[in-house]
């Protein structure tokens, strides 16, 4: 999604699912961010931190569902 509203310009929300009822079964799933000099995570669970330089993670196929809200913020 594209978020509206005046706290929420310019962030751009993700989803992702890890099983939808399919007879294919993942054993690793890792998610990585790239790009990210000018972008703040606001809200996630997929457990990336790049304050701390975690910007790859292996995720848990058992978790249904990862989300991820950014936004881009100016570095000056």
């Amino acid at each position: 999604f594209y978020g509206s509203g005046s706290e929420n310009v310019g962030v751009q929300g993700y989803d992702m699912v890890t099983r939808l009822g399919s007879n294919i079964g993942f054993t690793e799933i890792t998610a990585s961010l790239r790009n990210t000099d000018n972008i703040e995570i606001l809200n996630q669970n997929f457990g990336l931190d790049l304050r701390d330089g975690i910007d790859s993670v292996t995720l848990n196929p058992e978790i249904p569902h990862y989300y991820l809200d950014i936004k881009p913020v100016d570095k000056k």
